[in-house]
């Protein structure tokens, strides 16, 4: 319906709806953004920002302040971390199948694990959606206006707008049900609401992967990387499932392995004058790390991913809490009200003017 009311819009005269600017009797709309800096600085100076004389006597000393922020807090009380591992199946037009996730909730992390075809069409999605809205059951109501309402539960997934997203609004939409308050813009979620859990992406306030963020926020990040494209472009499901659950050596996942996974982005924009590929490539930590690995036994493919997401996940959960904490204490912003680096933006930018 969005997208047929704009082609309507785009395809009308331009003068049908916006009232002509020649015209000295009519006026062009304007929006101004709201002084927020002018009220905060005169809160504290106790001065109503609506006072003109007030506010012109105390002009010098308003400007001298700087930009001012309201107080905020910032709690992980309702807040579940989020990661999920995918696979596909070839011949399936890129539907991809979630084999696990793990989540993280205060200091309790959970994880769910295919272990049946059904599991990888949806079984684990349902599953995870069932555990948060019975995170959320257990969350104090809140009082708005002398009446109790539910509380929310944010999920957050790094890159989710883009692709945890995709499989929980399959999920959703697969029980008959439709997400409320779905913002979309770019071809990303940038956040939907289902049973009170409002889902978010961290992504879109860091504006870098995962192990960048958690590296300028002083987390520690997961070494190595593991082959995912092993599970990729798989036979069949049941193929997917014994990979999963079966026994590897890292010489059999060579041809599986992202060597330039780990190389800084300098380092992939320069070129060496007489350097084969083959003598790159043997230069990247993962490929040194894969000889020095290449000759051990088998070991679990699961027990190995477990490890990765474990540890994504707690970089994600303290990473969420870190950043919320930072944005609330510097600029007075909840992340979980501001959700994209632009809402955040444009809080700082209201808070900074002294003019409308």
């Amino acid at each position: 319906i969005g997208e047929a009311i704009q082609a309507i819009v785009s395809s009308a005269p331009f003068d049908q709806f916006v009232e002509s600017a020649t015209s000295k009797e009519s006026k062009v709309f304007q929006k101004f953004i709201k002084a927020k800096g002018l009220e905060e600085r005169c809160r504290l100076l106790e001065i109503d920002h609506k006072d003109r004389k007030a506010v012109a006597r105390s002009m010098s000393q308003i400007e001298a302040m700087g930009a001012v922020y309201p107080e905020a807090e910032f709690s992980m009380s309702n807040v579940v971390a989020m990661d999920i591992e995918t696979s596909s199946v070839e011949l399936t037009d890129g539907r991809f199948l979630t084999y696990a996730i793990r989540w993280r909730f205060k200091n309790e992390s959970v994880e769910v694990v295919a272990r049946t075809i059904d599991g990888l069409h949806g079984g684990l999605m349902r599953r995870a959606l069932e555990a948060w809205v019975a995170i959320q059951a257990t969350l104090p109501k809140l009082v708005v206006k002398k009446k109790e309402v539910e509380p929310p539960l944010y999920v957050y997934a790094h890159n989710g707008s883009r692709f945890d997203a995709i499989e929980v609004l399959f999920s959703i939409l697969a029980q008959d049900c439709l997400p409320d308050d779905v913002l979309k813009s770019n071809g990303k979620y940038i956040t939907f609401t289902w049973k009170n859990l409002v889902f978010r992406d961290s992504c879109l306030i860091t504006m870098s992967s995962l192990k960048s963020a958690g590296v300028c926020y002083g987390l520690e990040t997961p070494k190595g990387s593991l082959p995912h494209k092993y599970l990729q472009n798989c036979e069949s499901e049941q193929q997917v499932l014994d990979r999963l659950h079966g026994c590897v050596t890292w010489r059999q996942l060579e041809p599986y392995m992202d060597w330039f996974a780990e190389t800084e982005k300098e380092e992939m924009q320069k070129r060496v004058v007489g350097r084969s590929w083959e003598e790159w490539r043997d230069q990247q930590p993962l490929r040194i790390e894969w000889q020095q690995n290449k000759d051990k036994p088998a070991f679990s493919f699961y027990e190995e991913m477990s490890s990765y997401l474990t540890k994504d996940v707690d970089v994600l959960y303290e990473l969420v809490a870190k950043m919320g904490a930072q944005k609330a204490a510097d600029y007075g912003a909840d992340i979980r009200k501001k959700c994209p680096l632009g809402s955040i933006a444009d809080h700082i930018w209201g808070h900074m003017l002294l003019k409308p």
